[in-house]
């Protein structure tokens, strides 16, 4: 006999595999607007929500006096001065296999400067900033990132799969943005997203389905 009601249940745990659509995960003060600072100053070690590792001149600069690069969200930005420097923040998403995530950020440099390069990574908290995730899917980070003096370049980013056996699933998920090389390095506009994997999505649909069908029975 045919069953209307399964046929559906089928067919929307299959759409579901294959329209997995990203979510945010958080991130504590994306922008560095939390903390108001002067007007044209840099405050050094200044960043609500975000860890400095390596030496100070890691913090908030506000770029109010007309020089260049301005943030692209809102007036403030992340200023992190000689490679080396890293500002990192941990997540409260836990990683977990079959997600895929995705960090982007917005990357600059003083008009006044040339030469750096930065790096922004996707790392696992138990297993330190040290250490980008890694499998033999790929590496979550994208080094050398170098954008012109007193220009940003908007949107880059790092993309990683998470796959069975992966030694940090389980871990709080974690993000770092670094100087790599050079004098300073500018960061704004952090944002994170994750797709889940597919089949949770879908069991979570076939779920939902099989509960109105018990309700309707």
């Amino acid at each position: 006999m045919f069953d209307m009601k399964h046929t559906l249940a089928t067919g929307l745990a299959a759409a579901l595999v294959g329209t997995a659509t990203a979510a945010p995960i958080t991130v504590v003060n994306p922008s560095w607007e939390v903390d108001d600072i002067p007007n044209n100053s840099f405050s050094d070690g200044v960043a609500t929500g975000w860890n400095p590792t390596g030496g100070t001149v890691v913090g908030t600069q506000d770029f109010n006096d007309g020089q260049v690069p301005q943030p692209t969200d809102g007036e403030q930005h992340a200023a992190i001065s000689f490679a080396g420097r890293t500002m990192s923040q941990v997540t409260g998403h836990t990683i977990a296999v079959g997600d895929t995530y995705t960090l982007t950020v917005d990357v600059g440099q003083v008009s006044n400067f040339s030469g750096s390069q930065a790096t922004i990574w996707l790392y696992g908290s138990t297993t330190g900033i040290g250490t980008a995730l890694s499998n033999v899917g790929g590496t979550a980070e994208n080094a050398g990132i170098a954008p012109g003096s007193g220009a940003y370049l908007v949107d880059q980013t790092v993309t990683f799969t998470v796959l069975a056996g992966d030694a940090f699933v389980g871990e709080s998920l974690a993000i770092g943005l670094t100087n790599s090389s050079g004098t300073q390095t500018l960061f704004d506009n952090v944002r994170l997203e994750v797709v889940p994997e597919p089949s949770s999505l879908a069991l979570l649909g076939l779920g939902g389905l099989l509960i109105a069908r018990r309700r309707r029975g």
